[in-house]
């Protein structure tokens, strides 16, 4: 029987075939710098523009995340007069939020706030305008700002969650009773506030009525309450129910109030709300009678 010899296979290509396999190569390499091209612009894209299905918990979205946030929270009556101001400062390092009361009545070049959140500029933003004067007298650098209007506070408080309080006493008071106090002036318009002692479930309009009861005269101590009741408020929305709703709830929020906090923002921090929201928050007032 013959024995087998080993035989090298004869390597060799025609030159149509040499010309198929380089342009192959290249149509490969050509290929490959498209698909890296296509995946960092949609990294880019999404970056901007998450996926609503991809913003769960345990999804890591704090790439960016400052350690420490400042707030305005502020609202707006519906003659125009601020009604509560508050710097809120954010540690989302340990979960701490703490509420500083401003004057509601405080001025900036000679225009108290209402005065300059309701004018009417062509060259400048009022809600900016209304955040560079309170940076000023509360000197803090704000990274974003809420405004809330009397207008739109009972679509807020329906979307959030309405906020549970409980009176001691019954308490009725109407402005036209009260002609005594100085502070009473800078109140003009007819105010009532009427509670029965007990729980209660305040609406929209209720709570603003509420904090401009708690806010009367202005003083260091009423602008505490108002801190104190804002504080609260705080502690209350950051709930399980509000983060499961995510961004539906962001959306329709961004709908309703005056704010420069965007989707990606949102996105960011979603992890962090989840987090307060399992009840890792604390929430702190700094008292103007402290200081």
């Amino acid at each position: 029987m013959a024995r087998k010899r080993n035989q090298t296979g004869l390597n060799f290509q025609t030159a149509s075939e040499k010309k198929y396999h380089k342009s192959r190569k290249g149509l490969f390499v050509f290929l490959a710098v498209l698909l890296v091209i296509a995946l960092a612009s949609l990294y880019v894209w999404l970056s901007d523009n998450p996926i609503k299905d991809d913003i769960l918990p345990g999804v890591q979205n704090k790439t960016g995340m400052q350690d420490e946030v400042d707030v305005l929270f502020a609202g707006v009556r519906s003659d125009g007069k601020m009604l509560f101001v508050d710097a809120v400062h954010v540690d989302t390092d340990s979960g701490e939020f703490t509420v500083t009361g401003e004057n509601p009545v405080g001025k900036y070049k000679g225009k108290t706030y209402g005065e300059i959140y309701s004018a009417d500029n062509d060259d400048s933003d009022s809600a900016e305008d209304l955040v560079k004067a309170v940076e000023h007298n509360m000197d803090v650098d704000f990274d974003r700002y809420v405004i809330l209007t009397e207008g739109n506070a009972p679509q807020f408080m329906e979307a959030v969650g309405y906020y549970e309080v409980t009176f001691q006493n019954d308490i009725d008071y109407h402005s036209d009773e009260e002609e005594d106090s100085d502070e009473d002036e800078e109140d003009d318009e007819d105010f009532r506030f009427y509670m029965i002692a007990g729980s209660h479930t305040l609406s929209g309009s209720e709570f603003f009525n509420y904090l401009r009861w708690v806010g009367l005269g202005y003083t260091d101590g009423s602008i505490d309450a108002q801190a104190d009741v804002i504080g609260d408020f705080l502690a209350e929305a950051f709930n399980q129910k509000n983060a499961n709703k995510g961004q539906d709830l962001f959306e329709s929020m961004a709908d309703i109030v005056d704010t420069d906090i965007n989707i990606s923002d949102f996105a960011r921090y979603y992890d962090f709300i989840c987090e307060l929201a399992d009840g890792k928050m604390s929430v702190s007032v700094v008292h103007r009678t402290e200081e």
